[in-house]
């Protein structure tokens, strides 16, 4: 839905002193889901200057979010609390071969969103025969809302074979981790289980739980959504890019 077209529909309706739609005059300049929001809400608005400026409000955040989404250096999808796409970014959209992704991928990533312990899921690669990816929950919120949350969720499309780079020594440095924890960080980010992540280095079980567990401790992440989104400087307030993010929550 474009908030810019309900804007301007907004606009339309106060010149012409209306409050309801013609269908046949509007339908040639906006979509079947915003004539529809028009049809749900206009008849309840007294105060179309309000509904103007929420929805440039709305508007202004929509890009903001995109902005930061485009810098990411991982391809991200943005799913409302139902698991409906909202939006990608350029990484992704360049993945996929455009702003669609398969029911697949979709259905992956909302298995993702359920938050199991390892916080992914896996499935084929659409536009790689062969390839696998992995659909990594990133926590980007920095304090813990009450109850459920009602707010976009983001999750973080890894491919198998060529995960994106984690700057870990930039992990060392910001957060005071040693490298080997760095290094744990960085394999949660790509989407790896315990067990996974352990064998990737050599390690037990046992002993990435512990090095996780320093890990939360001196970044002060919740979970493993949230040490995804420090891996990419995706959360706020610890990333290069989060002021950004904080504008969009404002």
């Amino acid at each position: 839905m474009r908030f810019d077209a309900l804007r301007r529909l907004l606009e339309k309706l106060q010149r012409s002193g209306k409050k309801t739609l013609d269908v046949e005059e509007l339908s040639g300049d906006f979509t079947d889901s915003e004539l529809a929001f028009g049809r749900l809400v206009l008849p309840l608005v007294e105060d179309l200057d309000a509904m103007k400026k929420l929805l440039e409000d709305l508007s202004r955040r929509a890009r903001a979010m995109q902005t930061v989404l485009d810098r990411l250096p991982v391809a991200a999808l943005v799913l409302d609390a139902e698991g409906s796409l909202l939006a990608m970014n350029r990484a992704a959209k360049d993945h996929f071969g455009g702003a669609a992704i398969t029911s697949a991928v979709l259905r992956a990533a909302r298995r993702a969103l359920q938050g199991t312990e390892e916080s992914s899921a896996t499935v084929d690669d659409p536009r790689r025969k062969g390839k696998r990816l992995r659909l990594v929950l990133a926590d980007v919120a920095e304090e813990k809302a009450e109850g459920p949350s009602e707010k976009p969720a983001v999750v973080f499309v890894v491919s198998n074979d060529s995960p994106p780079p984690v700057d870990e020594a930039d992990l060392v440095t910001r957060f005071d981790l040693t490298k080997v924890e760095a290094s744990v960080v960085a394999l949660v980010a790509h989407g790896l289980a315990n067990k996974e992540v352990g064998e990737a280095l050599g390690v037990s079980v046992e002993t990435v739980r512990s090095h996780l567990a320093s890990a939360f401790r001196k970044t002060g992440a919740r979970n493993r959504a949230g040490l995804a989104a420090l891996a990419y400087g995706a959360r706020f307030g610890q990333g290069p890019i989060s002021g950004a993010f904080a504008a969009v929550e404002e």
